[in-house]
């Protein structure tokens, strides 16, 4: 499968949960996303990009009806951990993993 296709899959399956909500007018909902990519990483960028343009044409728009918390932790698997442990003190409607490494994280 190519990144485009995963991409465009998790998005519409992020979304699918939310559609359902999107009509609770004056509520917005939180997306904790967990990259196991440095900052600066621009293919990572394209890729929550990408997510976010998906979640757009289902009516949630970045900053009116939905809100993203990025933590981008790289391959440090203790900042990986940590970041993780922030995300869902948070606890957001959503989480996310940006790879395995995030995902493993998460899950602890």
């Amino acid at each position: 499968m190519r990144r485009r296709e995963l991409i465009a899959l998790l998005g519409g399956v992020a979304a699918w949960p939310l559609t359902a909500r999107a009509q609770q007018a004056g509520r917005v909902m939180r997306i904790g996303v967990l990259m196991s990519y440095v900052e600066s990483d621009t293919t990572a960028h394209q890729w929550t990009k990408a997510f976010s343009q998906s979640l757009q044409e289902s009516g949630w728009i970045d900053n009116q009806n939905i809100k993203f918390e990025y933590r981008w932790a790289g391959p440090n698997p203790d900042l990986l951990q940590a970041s993780a442990a922030e995300l869902v003190r948070l606890k957001p409607n959503l989480l996310m993993a940006g790879a395995t490494p995030a995902l493993v994280a998460l899950q602890r």
